[in-house]
């Protein structure tokens, strides 16, 4: 584990969020952006990591639940 945190950088350029491109269809555009945003956290030693609520999924409420899915 040492040897990789030694291996990361100090520091990335500005737009390390929106140029991330992991392999391509590895998911969607949110979870890479989310993804980007938790590594550069652990490179910068962040104790907060990013907020990663855009995967949460919203409750089904009552009205919601009775519409037949066809």
């Amino acid at each position: 584990m040492a040897t990789l945190l030694n291996n990361l950088p100090s520091n990335m350029s500005d737009g390390f969020i929106t140029e991330y491109k992991p392999i391509p269809n590895s998911g969607s555009k949110v979870q890479k952006r989310s993804l980007a945003k938790m590594m550069l956290a652990l490179i910068n030693d962040d104790q907060q990591p990013a907020n990663t609520s855009s995967n949460v999924i919203p409750p089904i409420f009552d009205a919601e639940a009775k519409i037949p899915l066809l």
